[in-house]
C-alpha cells in the first residue's frame, strides 16, 4: 500500500508538471482514499482546487467531443473522473447517463450479432463479438451465459477430436484406410485449421495407393 500511495503521489506531481490538474486530482483522491490523513495529499489536493475547477470546463468538453465521435469508453472514463473530483458536476452526471445509455445499446449490437454467429455454430466470431458485449456491459448475463455455453462447447469439441484421432490412427495401423481418412476428415470438418489432421490424410492416402498399385501389379 505504501509504494502505491508513493507512486500515485509522484504520478499526481508529473500530471502538475504537464498541467494535467484533473489527473492529479484525481490521483490525490485514490491517495487519501487509501490513507485518509495523508497530509500531503490533502494540502496538494486543495492548493490545485482552483486549477480543477478552470479545467473542468475544458474536460467536459472533451468528453462531449468523444462521445459525438462515437468514442464511448473515452467520454465515459474522461466524464468519471470529472465526477471524482467534482461530484457535483450536474452537467457530467447527465452525461455519464447518456453515454451509460449508449454503451448498452452498443453492447446489444455486438450481443445479438454474437448471437447470430452463435446458431451458426460460428464460435469464434460469437466470442469476440459476446467479448465485446461484455467489455461495454459487463453485467450482460446473456453475454456472460452464452460465453459459458461456447467454453463448454470447445471442450466438448476437443474431446471428439481426440477420440477420433486415436481411432483413426487404430484404423490406420489396421489398414483399414479409407475409414481412417474419414475419421480426420472429420476432424477437419470441426477443425478446419487441424494440421495433424490434415498432414495424416496425405499420408494415410498415400500408403493406400501405395498399397493398391502393389496389388495392382501383382494382379497384373
Amino acid at each position: 500500500e505504501r509504494r502505491v500511495i508513493d507512486s500515485l503521489m509522484t504520478a499526481s506531481q508529473e500530471c502538475i508538471d504537464k498541467k494535467w490538474y484533473i489527473s492529479a486530482a484525481t490521483n490525490y483522491l485514490k491517495v487519501l482514499h487509501l490513507d485518509p490523513d495523508h497530509p500531503k495529499a490533502a494540502a496538494a489536493l486543495a492548493s490545485i482546487s482552483p486549477y480543477v475547477t478552470e479545467h473542468t470546463d475544458k474536460w467536459y468538453e472533451l468528453g462531449q467531443q468523444y462521445y459525438d465521435k462515437g468514442e464511448l469508453e473515452m467520454a465515459k472514463d474522461v466524464i468519471e473522473n470529472i465526477l471524482r473530483v467534482r461530484p457535483d458536476h450536474e452537467g457530467a452526471r447527465q452525461y455519464l447517463d447518456k453515454i451509460g445509455e449508449a454503451l448498452t445499446s452498443k453492447a446489444q449490437e455486438y450481443y445479438f450479432a454474437g448471437l447470430g454467429y452463435y446458431q451458426q455454430k460460428k464460435y469464434e466470431e460469437a466470442e469476440a463479438q459476446f467479448t465485446q458485449a461484455l467489455i461495454l456491459q459487463p453485467d450482460l448475463t446473456d453475454a456472460s451465459h452464452y460465453m459459458n455455453l461456447i467454453s463448454s462447447e470447445r471442450i466438448r469439441t476437443m474431446q471428439t477430436i481426440d477420440r477420433l484421432l486415436i481411432e483413426a490412427k487404430r484404423l490406420d495401423n489396421a489398414r483399414e484406410w479409407q475409414s481412417a481418412i474419414q475419421r480426420y476428415q472429420q476432424v477437419l470438418s470441426l477443425a478446419p485449421d487441424h494440421q495433424v489432421a490434415r498432414s495424416k490424410i496425405a499420408e494415410v492416402q498415400e500408403r493406400m495407393n501405395t498399397y493398391l498399385g502393389h496389388q495392382f501389379s501383382r494382379a497384373e
